[in-house]
């Protein structure tokens, strides 16, 4: 399954946090980024809502823009400049799996029978 992360403010407690996202969020997400409206190359000017609807395979998010931009406060913008690039921690958890198959994958020589 392809996901997709990426850091964002919760705009209801106002905190930084990783957000992961699947494909069609991603999708809808791009849409506004390449709109004539609402386009963006990096972060858009604007907060975006992600809304959740239904349970399993029913499921639908709907993605919709701020109509207005909100700047970021220097506060906030201090606590992005510290964060860890997404690329480092997706190459740790590469690392973590890695590491969890390696384990798995060990042979105990001492209990294989003769």
């Amino acid at each position: 399954r392809v996901q997709f992360k990426g850091w964002i403010i919760d705009r209801k407690d106002n905190k930084i946090k990783l957000l992961t996202i699947g494909y069609k969020i991603y999708e809808q997400i791009g849409t506004y980024a390449n709109s004539e409206e609402y386009g963006f190359d990096n972060i858009p000017s604007y907060d975006i809502t992600i809304n959740k609807s239904g349970t399993g395979l029913s499921t639908k998010y709907t993605v919709i823009p701020d109509r207005k931009d909100i700047s970021l406060t220097e506060e906030e913008t201090d606590e992005i400049n510290q964060l860890e690039s997404i690329s480092d921690i997706i190459q740790k958890i590469k690392n973590k799996v890695l590491e969890n198959n390696n384990q798995d994958k060990e042979i105990d020589t001492e209990n294989i029978p003769m």
